[in-house]
């Protein structure tokens, strides 16, 4: 696991700098690759937040775990959906 998931990480490091500047432009480039990359850091920045306010109202990290589970199964079945689009 932790080698595919540092193989597809270099992968998308290479792919989020040279795809928008190829597609794009060189002109829009800052403002396409903010707009790509404006979703992850939001939910890197806020995800920590929304854990610690599961585990204050219910005084528990099962419930943390349970919530982190449950959107892996939604990210996973929303992959299978978009892939037979």
């Amino acid at each position: 696991f932790i080698t595919c998931y540092g193989v597809s990480n270099g992968i998308v490091t290479i792919a989020r700098g040279t795809i928008p500047a190829e597609i794009f432009g060189r002109e829009r480039y800052g403002a396409v690759n903010g707009a790509l990359s404006a979703p992850v850091l939001a939910s890197r920045a806020v995800g920590p937040l929304v854990a610690s306010l599961i585990w204050s109202a219910t005084g528990s990290y099962d419930a943390v775990i349970l919530v982190l589970g449950a959107m892996g199964v939604v990210a996973a079945a929303t992959f299978v959906l978009a892939v037979k689009i």
